[in-house]
């Protein structure tokens, strides 16, 4: 069974460590209006942060279809294929280390939405990425 991860913690210091980034052109603009935007952009994304981890982390399933499970509880890692390559998705880094750009496709209920569930959420946990 996997420990509980402080999403909250990690949501924050993306935040902080991204949000400077995004707004440096603007502060020459204007100092006080770079504040602003910051502080309201800041809990923009932090709000969103926290609600997708709510919304990903308690998962609704055929199985479990009379209440939210913890995704943890019954997901298990599925590995992709690509022409002749195997690239593991139990993080994100595996599958950013083989390209940037995949599509993930299969028949219904192949665990694609689950799969991006666990990847948005080991984002957050294993890179400084905004998910």
């Amino acid at each position: 069974m996997e420990q509980q991860f402080d999403y909250s913690k990690v949501i924050v210091d993306l935040i902080q460590s991204n949000i400077k980034g995004i707004f440096a052109g603007i502060y020459s603009k204007g100092g006080t209006k770079y504040k602003e935007l910051m502080v309201k952009t800041g809990f923009a994304f932090e709000d969103y942060l926290n609600k997708s981890v709510q919304k990903f982390n308690m998962v609704k399933t055929i199985i479990y279809s009379h209440k939210p499970m913890p995704l943890y509880q019954f997901y298990v890692n599925l590995d992709v294929k690509c022409g002749y390559d195997v690239i593991s998705t139990e993080n994100i880094e595996d599958l950013l280390s083989y390209s940037n750009f995949i599509t993930i496709f299969g028949t219904g209920g192949t665990g694609k939405s689950t799969l991006f569930k666990h990847l948005f959420l080991d984002t957050l946990r294993s890179t400084n990425f905004i998910p």
